[in-house]
């Protein structure tokens, strides 16, 4: 019996059928509940396979279809964590898809398991280092706030992201936390559910720390004239983040790859704010 060599996707294009795209998803929600047997993810996909080729023999399959035979065959194969938290996944993906298509934001609603989530005092002992040169307990709503400041996204989607980074916390057990450290979970999120410009406008802008020791302990390679010293060593840093600012805020995305690629060269970038002194 044929596998299927089709899909049908959520917009109507027909795409080629990849079963490893079902065995990703059964093994990452079989992650989110303990599993680690890949094998067994590829087995499982193998019988959703078998399911497909049966029940759709002559016309394509939709991507929803699928879905809903992963969730048949994960239940009658006695794997009912991995299918709640497949289905779980599922539901928070439309709901991301609905707001994305316009859905008024009140007919987009959080499950009651979520919304106790959300209303449940935070019992976690965890603390975030934060860029204020402080140290606080771990609070979601921060996520949620600054979603919402920075992106525009609206607060239903933004509790969405912020419970599953929060899962994720928990998950891998970390003991120290720290804003940036937050701030890139987010971003892995956001770029999961297919929002790129929000996560250009929630990045982070700044220097790995290798770099920064660089400039700290190391003479300017580049300009041999420019003094070694503390306060030489602070303009190279605020330059890096001001060039970093330019190219994602100021100009379009096409002119800072080329830029970027040499086709072109923007000169100062780094004195982007100069026309506005």
């Amino acid at each position: 019996m044929e596998q299927p060599k089709e899909v049908r996707k959520r917009d109507g294009k027909v795409a080629p059928f990849e079963k490893t795209k079902i065995v990703n998803a059964i093994f990452k929600a079989a992650s989110a509940v303990g599993g680690a047997d890949r094998n067994l993810a590829e087995d499982l996909a193998d019988a959703v396979t078998i399911y497909l080729s049966r029940e759709f023999a002559g016309r394509i399959p939709t991507v929803e279809e699928i879905q809903d035979i992963v969730e048949r065959v994960l239940i009658k194969t006695g794997h009912a964590r991995t299918a709640k938290a497949y289905i779980l996944y599922r539901q928070k993906r439309a709901k991301v898809r609905q707001v994305r298509a316009g859905v008024l934001p009140e007919e987009t609603k959080l499950s009651e398991l979520e919304v106790a989530r959300l209303k449940e005092s935070t019992d976690l002992a965890l603390f975030v280092r934060t860029s204020a040169e402080d140290i606080v307990s771990w609070n979601r709503e921060k996520i949620v706030e600054a979603l919402c400041r920075e992106t525009g996204l609206h607060q239903n989607i933004a509790e969405i992201i912020a419970l599953e980074v929060e899962d994720d916390i928990i998950a891998s057990k970390i003991n120290t936390l720290t804003a940036p450290l937050i701030r890139e979970m987010v971003n892995a999120k956001l770029v999961e559910y297919g929002f790129e410009d929000e996560r250009r406008r929630h990045t982070r802008l700044g220097m790995p720390h290798y770099d920064v020791r660089q400039v700290i302990t190391l003479p300017n390679k580049e300009n041999a004239n420019i003094p070694h010293n503390p306060e030489a060593t602070n303009l190279s840093l605020a330059e890096a983040i001001k060039k970093e600012f330019a190219l994602l805020e100021v100009f379009s995305p096409d002119v800072a790859d080329n830029h970027l690629s040499g086709d072109i060269h923007l000169h100062d970038l780094g004195m982007v704010d100069r026309p506005y002194s």
